[in-house]
């Protein structure tokens, strides 16, 4: 009943959401993302069948416990005699089997099992990560095409209303055929960035709405209103590459270097002989006794031990313990190579946080100085000391500032979410 519970809040959510014109934010959007989606539940499954094998590793060292009985009765023949009773058998009992003592190898077995469990939970958890990372870019391309319509309709109303302008003092005489042409074909290429940027956003919201198990029709409103931190404000590269250890790939490769050592240890103890060891408590009797002490009377212990030890078995001993010995090396570079690219990765992701931040910051400022310019070559169009050329080339820098601003937010978020990936979560 429990397992509904999520299930049915989440359902509710999204009928509310897909309903009405409601603001997705990031946080709801990865519960719902992870409540849905099929690789983390396949995810999940794998690491229970893990932790099943790490409990089945346990039987070995258990001992072997089971009850019997027995009755047994001669058939009789068909012959012509007096009818004679037939003997009879029963018997009953007890009987415990002790572990195998395998040179240590049960042991072995038993710590493998808890390495592809601890393996089988890192690949649980990263899906989480990845989960987000894909959710993140699919979210922030909504959150870029959204904010890019918004840019590109306040540059079509610009347009619309500097066209007005323009063809006015062209029918006055006050401006040249060329400029109203100009402006005719500016106009229209505002128009063609407004409808590319209305599809641009409608195919960002099926995208997500995909990843979300929406119907594709929805009408998704995003959270926009982020903010970025200052370039010193953000952390130095040590504090990120201090977690390099927390990387799942490279943690992963750690335990398959040791489950390689213990492969290759194991691999020279079929060298060494087994012993086995069982014991039983047993009655027998012909008749069922009629009081304890009957039972007691007829009960005896029966032990053995077993001993056995391959002298020679062909070369299928020797292979083993040269493939594990290869296994093991393979295991050991992959350590090294793993370990090379946590750092790297995580050095690189560090440049593209900063790089984000500072881009962000440069925008913010050409931003602010392109609406001064752009207000500044309005007042000198209008007086006639600017041309048409200088007022579009304001309006263009004012585009491309609020735009790289834009992609600079997503592109922020987009790193962040990558660095939080390679140090499993674990960053300021």
């Amino acid at each position: 009943m429990r397992l509904w519970i999520p299930a049915i809040i989440v359902f509710a959510f999204v009928s509310e959401l897909v309903g009405q014109d409601n603001v997705l934010t990031f946080a709801e959007a990865e519960s719902i993302a992870c409540e849905r989606s099929p690789e983390i539940k396949l995810a999940k499954y794998r690491y229970e069948q893990a932790k099943a094998s790490y409990l089945a590793a346990l039987n070995p060292f258990l001992p072997k416990l089971s009850t019997y009985a027995t009755y047994s009765k001669r058939q009789r023949q068909f012959e012509f005699t007096p009818y004679q009773p037939q003997p009879q058998n029963w018997s009953f009992g007890i009987s415990l089997s002790l572990p195998s003592v395998r040179s240590g190898r049960n042991v072995i077995s038993y710590i493998q099992a808890d390495i592809n469990k601890k393996i089988a939970e890192l690949n649980y958890r990263d899906e989480f990560d990845r989960l987000e990372l894909s959710l993140v870019d699919a979210y922030f391309a909504v959150v870029e095409a959204t904010m890019s319509l918004v840019i590109a309709k306040q540059s079509f109303k610009r347009a619309e209303k500097e066209l007005e302008f323009v063809r006015k003092k062209y029918e006055l005489g006050l401006a040249s055929k060329m400029d109203f042409v100009r402006m005719k074909v500016n106009f229209a290429q505002k128009k063609y960035n407004l409808v590319q940027a209305e599809d641009a956003l409608q195919t960002a919201r099926e995208n997500l709405c995909k990843f979300l198990g929406f119907p594709s029709d929805s009408s998704i409103t995003v959270d926009t209103s982020f903010s970025l931190p200052k370039v010193e404000e953000l952390p130095a590269l040590e504090v990120y590459l201090a977690r390099f250890e927390q990387n799942r790939a490279y943690r992963q490769s750690v335990l398959s270097r040791r489950y390689a050592q213990l492969s290759n240890l194991s691999s020279w103890l079929d060298y060494l002989p087994m012993v086995t060891i069982s014991a039983g408590y047993d009655w027998f009797g012909s008749e069922l006794p009629s009081s304890p002490s009957g039972i007691t009377n007829n009960m005896k212990w029966s032990y053995s031990i077993n001993f056995s030890w391959q002298i020679f078995g062909g070369t299928s001993r020797i292979s083993s313990v040269k493939s594990s010995h290869a296994s093991l090396e393979m295991a050991k570079i992959e350590e090294s190579v793993a370990l090379d690219d946590a750092k790297r990765q995580i050095r690189q992701a560090y440049r593209r946080l900063r790089q984000n931040i500072v881009s962000f910051e440069l925008a913010t400022a050409q931003l602010e100085q392109a609406k001064l310019l752009l207000e500044a070559a309005k007042k000198k169009y209008d007086l006639g000391s600017a041309t048409l050329l200088e007022l579009m080339d304001a309006e263009m820098a004012l585009e491309q500032a609020q735009i790289q601003r834009v992609k600079a937010i997503a592109d922020f978020h987009r790193a962040k979410a990558t660095l939080k990936w390679l140090c499993a979560g674990n960053i300021p």
